[in-house]
């Protein structure tokens, strides 16, 4: 978020921005945990199922890319939001 932006809120919103920041980023982080869960299941179905066919087994991840990415690039944008809404707050002294 630019600046002029962040330094456009009233006190109220700039704490109410934080907190839904800090939700989404829990929810970011719990849908790339739960994704990379399912990697390793499905990783470890398909060595199991490679060494029971003796190597005609396959691994499907593509299902999974949408989700990873999500993982990725949200937590990257939400990181740089909460970093200038973090600093925002400091120079206000509202913490």
């Amino acid at each position: 978020m630019k600046p002029e932006k962040v330094a456009s809120l009233t006190d109220h919103e700039l704490l109410k921005r934080k907190k839904l920041l800090k939700n989404t980023y829990t929810f970011i982080v719990a849908t790339g945990i739960v994704a990379l869960l399912i990697v390793c299941v499905m990783f470890g179905y398909s060595v199991g199922k490679d060494v029971a066919t003796g190597g005609k087994g396959t691994f499907y991840y593509k299902p999974l890319i949408p989700f990873l990415l999500f993982f990725i690039i949200g937590s990257g944008v939400i990181t740089s939001e909460q970093k200038s809404i973090n600093d925002e707050i400091k120079k206000r002294n509202l913490e």
